[in-house]
């Protein structure tokens, strides 16, 4: 059997497959044994090895699906706030980068021939924005980021790409992790430095919880007047029209805007998918509430519509 050969490949896309699952099913039969104390009890019985061996199992964890703030807690704790961070970027990074190599080995070809129509459209979106939507889903965690890993792998976003934008972007939320698990053991071991450490760790920890929400809010286009949009309309541009009131206004017999497509806001978050065409291309927002036009932007952006504006009277 040549080594090139389909059946070759077949064969190595199944083994990879089984070994995989297996691992994640003898993660899930022991996870107890994932926690701080016990990851922590295994760096340290390493000696000089440690790092290597925090790295090997980040990775491996990683690549197995076990929550990443574990590794990261324990990092500052055992190495600091720098060689955490830095261990800890290493270690994930290389885990993500094989989740990612993985699925594009083993199932990338076979969704580029099976996949069509709008889940086409809207791969090819993801494509085109490269780097920039990786950077969005690592900064706006919309899917958990061990999944996110498996989910680019299946598409034809350059490796490059994939590394260093999540590389850079996922630095502000393992610095902050880290720091944490740093701060919480300094604070244990000697009972000093109380609240200087619990200052700069809740500073961290805000700017990675929040960062999400201001990227989502920069990511917002400015509000669309009438007359803008006639003459985007007029020009032939394609621009999605979406109606967002209250089921009851929108049901109104002459409150109908024909152009336009009907989600009211109730509904918006569980019809997504009709919108997935949209998902880098112009929607207008329309509605006769501000507040609705503005939840439901928020909730676009957040879902990684790039070109979401509020149509203003």
């Amino acid at each position: 059997m040549s080594v090139s050969s389909p059946l070759f490949r077949l064969v190595v896309r199944a083994f990879l497959v089984l070994m995989l699952l297996a691992g994640i099913a003898v993660v899930l039969v022991n996870y107890r044994e994932f926690d701080p104390t016990r990851v922590d009890a295994w760096i340290k019985d390493a000696g000089v090895m440690g790092p290597i061996l925090f790295m090997l199992v980040y990775a491996i964890g990683t690549v197995l699906l076990v929550p990443g703030p574990l590794f990261t807690l324990v990092a500052g704790a055992l190495f600091g706030p720098v060689y955490g961070t830095l261990y800890s970027l290493t270690g994930v990074m290389i885990g993500a980068s094989i989740a990612f190599l993985i699925a594009r080995f083993v199932a990338s070809d076979w969704l580029e021939k099976k996949v069509g129509g709008r889940l086409k459209r809207v791969k090819e979106g993801v494509e085109h924005e490269g780097w920039r939507f990786v950077a969005f889903l690592r900064l706006v965690p919309v899917f958990p980021a061990i999944v996110i890993n498996y989910a680019l792998g299946l598409t034809r976003i350059k490796f490059s790409h994939f590394f260093f934008a999540s590389y850079i972007c996922k630095l502000p939320a393992v610095a902050a992790y880290v720091y944490v698990g740093h701060a919480g053991l300094e604070t244990i071991n000697s009972g000093e430095n109380l609240l200087p450490n619990v200052l700069i760790g809740m500073t961290l920890l805000g700017i990675a919880i929040y960062l999400p929400r201001l990227i989502v809010y920069l990511r917002r286009d400015p509000p669309l007047n009438m007359e803008e949009l006639k003459a985007k309309l007029g020009s032939g541009e394609e621009i999605l029209l979406l109606d967002v009131r209250d089921a009851d206004a929108i049901s109104a017999e002459q409150g109908r805007i024909a152009e336009a497509m009907e989600i009211s806001i109730d509904d918006l978050e569980h019809r997504l998918d009709e919108l997935a065409y949209y998902t880098e291309r112009p929607i207008a927002l329309l509605s006769n509430s501000e507040k609705n036009s503005s939840k439901a932007a928020e909730i676009l952006a957040s879902n990684g519509f790039a070109h979401v504006r509020i149509v203003k009277e």
